[in-house]
């Protein structure tokens, strides 16, 4: 059912669809997230809370599209604080990724530090290998990365809340399928923590058909993003990228950065 309605979502969000106006075809990406429990670690109980926030269903599917340029995402569950069928835009005339809630006609624009701000310069390392396989028809070649980070986690003050964030990643990435850089930032957990930032990133993984990330701040689990499913449209339908007319801002009650 919620799949139902998530793919409604998706092509009905906007109904002034290409009636009477030029087609505008595209790609769409279905992708599943969920996590798993390390073998020899042990799950804390405040990690195991933290995922019964960030991810409350235990699994999360979110559907991407995109013409090239723009780029939206609708989810079915909520998942890393974004509630049940509400969808992101990256839009192409700018840089800003929003968050768009349907339900209580509001959108935000979102934050761009995930942890809080870094007090130095993070520390990566990015390892392409000559490992390939066949991904959804697709040639996957595996990528490893490396990254740690002294950060003033939101909330702290006076050094209090310093803390060392460090990201461990396994991603299979194909460049095969082409996309905007603004997609896999959105869908790889990596991406958005850290990895395009890091140009040498996007360049080894274009987009990662599997995942698997590692934080330390989650200690004993894997956060596991693969994709599913990857289908050309025809046509996305007008305005599919557009914040509804009348659509409330609401940005500075979520603590953007922006």
């Amino acid at each position: 059912m919620r799949a139902i309605i998530a793919t409604g979502i998706l092509t009905g969000y906007c109904l002034a669809s290409a009636i009477g106006g030029a087609a505008t075809p595209g790609v769409e990406l279905s992708v599943l997230v969920t996590t798993r429990a390390v073998a020899d670690e042990t799950v804390p109980e405040i990690v195991r809370r933290a995922l019964d926030n960030l991810l409350p269903a235990g699994t999360a599917r979110v559907w991407y599209v995109t013409d090239g340029f723009s780029v939206r995402a609708a989810h079915s569950e909520g998942m890393f604080g974004i509630p049940p069928g509400a969808i992101r835009l990256a839009r192409r005339e700018d840089k800003s990724l929003y968050v768009v809630n349907p339900e209580q006609k509001t959108y935000y624009i979102a934050r761009t530090d995930p942890w809080g701000k870094g007090t130095e310069a993070p520390v990566v390392s990015i390892d392409k290998s000559t490992l390939s396989k066949q991904l959804l028809g697709h040639k996957a070649t595996k990528v490893t990365l490396n990254y740690s980070q002294r950060v003033q986690l939101r909330g702290g003050q006076g050094g209090q809340g310093l803390q060392e964030v460090k990201v461990s990643v396994e991603n299979w990435c194909t460049a095969e399928v082409r996309v905007p850089a603004s997609l896999p930032a959105m869908m790889d957990v990596a991406g958005r923590i850290a990895g395009l930032a890091n140009m040498d990133y996007a360049a080894a993984c274009p987009l990662a058909l599997e995942s698997a990330v590692r934080l330390s701040v989650l200690q004993g689990v894997e956060v596991l993003t693969t994709v599913e499913q990857i289908k050309r449209v025809p046509d996305l339908g007008a305005g599919i990228f557009d914040i509804p007319a009348g659509f409330q801002d609401v940005t500075k009650h979520e603590g953007s950065t922006k």
